[in-house]
This record gives C-alpha cells, sequence and structure tokens, in this order.
C-alpha cells in the first residue's frame, strides 16, 4: 500500500497526473472503508481531479472523503475548490467556511470565498475577505493582485 501511494505522489510531482490517479485507484481497489488509505486516496483522488479540471469526480471523491472524516480541514477546503470549480458556489462556500477553522488553511479558505463571493457579483464581500486574508498574510503577493482587481468594490 505504501509503494502504491509513494508512486502515486512521485507521478503527482513529475506532473503525470493520469498516472498518480491510476494509482490512487488501485489504493481504493486494495483499502477498506474506514482505514486512513481509503480515506486519503478519495483525498488524493478529489485534488487531482481538480488539477484536471473535472470538477464533478472532484466533488464525488472529496465528498466520500468529508464524510468519512467531517473535521478534517484540508478535505473541506478541497471540496469547496471542487464545488467552486463545477459552478457551485453556495454549496462551496459551506464547506471553505469549516476550513476556516483551520488557521493552515484558513488564508486559502478567504481566497477561496472570495472568489465565490466574486463570482455571485457580491465584490464588496469578496474585498472584505481579501484584506481578512491578508491582514493573516500581510506578504501574500497573489492578495495584492486581488485586491487591486476589486478596488472599486
Amino acid at each position: 500500500m505504501t509503494k502504491l501511494l509513494s508512486t502515486a505522489a512521485q507521478h503527482t510531482r513529475a506532473g503525470r497526473l493520469s498516472r498518480a490517479v491510476s494509482c490512487y485507484r488501485k489504493v481504493l481497489a486494495v483499502a477498506r472503508p474506514g482505514e486512513h488509505f481509503f480515506e486519503l486516496a478519495h483525498y488524493k483522488l478529489g485534488s487531482l481531479h481538480i488539477d484536471l479540471g473535472q470538477g464533478r469526480s472532484a466533488v464525488a471523491h472529496l465528498k466520500r472523503a468529508r464524510v468519512l472524516d467531517d473535521d478534517e480541514t484540508a478535505y473541506a477546503l478541497e471540496l469547496g475548490r471542487a464545488l467552486r470549480l463545477d459552478a457551485l458556489g453556495a454549496q462551496a462556500s459551506t464547506h471553505l467556511m469549516d476550513a476556516t477553522r483551520s488557521f493552515h488553511h484558513r488564508v486559502d479558505a478567504l481566497k477561496e470565498l472570495a472568489a465565490v463571493s466574486s463570482e455571485c457579483g457580491d465584490r464588496a464581500t469578496a474585498r472584505e475577505l481579501i484584506l481578512l486574508a491578508l491582514r493573516l498574510s500581510p506578504e501574500d503577493d497573489e492578495l495584492r493582485e486581488v485586491l487591486v482587481d476589486h478596488s472599486d468594490a
């Protein structure tokens, strides 16, 4: 199992995402529900499907990961991203708010929430979320660029 996971991680780092997907699918075939490997494979598959622009597949895997561990904020963040990719902003917001509970994921979750707000036409809220994220991560150049884009809000 660890060999499969290691191989999948190597493929991911090398940009061979389809091969990484194949490895994680093999993990799902071998691992049993309730095992950490099963949960991890769903999370990794969801993240890979996001990178491949496959929102619907990403959502399916990440929903499974969240059911298995709904306290894991990394799963909440990725599910929020996947739902946003699949144009389901309202659902994405719920999971992204869960992700803000973690200091480690808070800035990324706020960025995603700002994007959802902007995509829904609420640029003022998007700007407020960006400002909040900037208070937490003042050196984040990406946030500064987004803030400039929302200067009219």
